[in-house]
């Protein structure tokens, strides 16, 4: 090989070794960057996890988690898109451990994020999620392939090292605004919602009539459990995404394995998930009449799921108290069920009207359903059915969280 030749190999040697280098120096909490000459801006993104207009949100409850447990942001990924085009220009991901020009602070319910890129505009629009998988968003070109982006309610909701009960420190949220600011300054406010909706069991009571057939009936519960979960959740303002379901009905739990339905459960139930159920409960029978005592159940239950808009028969997601009815105090039970649906309320006609003021049957992002149940007479020996509404009067206090509070009576 001649020195010429030798010359020539080693520039093209050094070109590529340029180039390479200049393309691993991207960041990669800078996952997509726009085109353009600029020079780098600053944007200052505050994050609020607090009110988000009528649907904003007190999750909190006794014996719940806190809010500040319910509202971290261990994660953040800004997603910033021209205005008119709906573009991607940057997409960047943030935690508390990054480091060089981006960073991201937490302080109660508020983030800060602080980001340099280039190419920013007033009214660019600004897409947040918090909480979801690393990764999550690479690949996205503009607003519309941010917000069909999925998390399954497993990696929202469980850890990696326990499978069988929900956490409340990685929830996922998201949130949209635009740009303010000019020159190498921009700002952003943004208030983010939860993407997922959490149902609370606040009280359990029985009211059995002393002039009635059941004065001397009792109930055991032994477990509260979901049906029609839907399995993922997307990052927009509604949340929903799929018809696909989990359950937490344990078909090889010893209750309920000797009874004939066991066999025949709904498919629009989809697959058993340890998570959606309370397990064994434990805890006195309850008796009686209201105020006498004996009557109200001890604890309260609460459950994270995904939005649902399956609002068909099979279809809609029901909370399902299981326990031990005893109709006469002898000490001989049967298994029955009570079926509550979620963001249902009923008047003395049967008509059901939305809990939350919403689409009856229908489970929005962001809001805590509260459930009252007072249990006055026998409930269904199978589950996959419903109690005839006609035999529950149910009525609803809305308040801010937006807590959507129904009353289910079983009469």
């Amino acid at each position: 090989m001649d020195m010429k030749t030798k010359i020539q190999l080693f520039a093209a040697f050094l070109l590529l070794a340029v180039g390479a280098l200049w393309l691993t120096s991207c960041s990669s909490e800078d996952a997509v960057q726009g085109s353009g000459s600029q020079a780098d801006a600053s944007l200052t993104l505050t994050i609020n996890t607090g009110k988000v207009g009528s649907r904003a949100t007190a999750w909190y409850v006794t014996n719940s988690p806190t809010t500040t447990q319910e509202n971290t942001i261990n994660r953040l990924t800004v997603g910033i898109f021209d205005a008119s085009t709906k573009k991607v220009k940057t997409i960047v991901e943030l935690t508390s451990a990054t480091t060089g020009g981006n960073s991201l602070s937490v302080s109660g319910n508020t983030a800060t994020a602080k980001i340099v890129t280039t190419s920013l505009a007033t009214g660019d629009d600004v897409l947040v999620a918090a909480n979801a998988p690393a990764g999550n968003f690479a690949g996205v070109a503009d607003e519309t392939g941010f917000n069909e982006k999925t998390e399954g309610i497993e990696s929202a909701v469980i850890s990696s090292s326990d499978n069988t009960k929900e956490i409340n420190t990685n929830i996922p949220m998201y949130g949209a605004s635009t740009l303010n600011g000019s020159g190498s300054a921009f700002t952003a406010t943004v208030s983010v919602q939860h993407q997922l909706a959490k149902i609370t069991l606040d009280n359990l009571s029985v009211d059995f009539a002393q002039d009635g057939p059941y004065k001397s009936a009792t109930f055991k519960p032994t477990e509260f459990f979901l049906v029609n979960v839907p399995e993922n959740l997307a990052f927009n303002k509604e949340a929903v995404n799929g018809t696909n379901h989990f359950h937490g009905c344990n078909i090889a739990s010893s209750d309920y394995s000797s009874l004939s339905w066991i066999t025949s459960l709904p498919s629009n139930w989809g697959s058993y998930k340890e998570f959606l159920a309370t397990g064994a409960l434990s805890g006195s029978a309850l008796s009686g009449i209201a105020s006498s005592g004996t009557e109200k159940y001890g604890s309260k239950s609460f459950f994270y799921v995904t939005p649902s808009t399956d609002d068909t028969d099979n279809g809609k997601m029901k909370l399902i108290i299981a326990g031990d009815f005893d109709a006469n105090g002898s000490g001989t039970t049967e298994k029955v069920f009570y079926p509550v649906a979620i963001n249902a309320t009923y008047d003395a006609a049967g008509n059901a009207t939305a809990a939350d003021g919403g689409t009856v049957f229908q489970v929005s992002p962001n809001k805590n359903y509260k459930c009252t149940v007072v249990i006055k007479t026998k409930g269904t020996t199978d589950p996959t059915k419903n109690l005839d509404p006609q035999t529950a009067t149910v009525t609803v206090t809305v308040t801010e969280f937006v807590e959507a509070k129904q009353t289910t009576t079983f009469e």
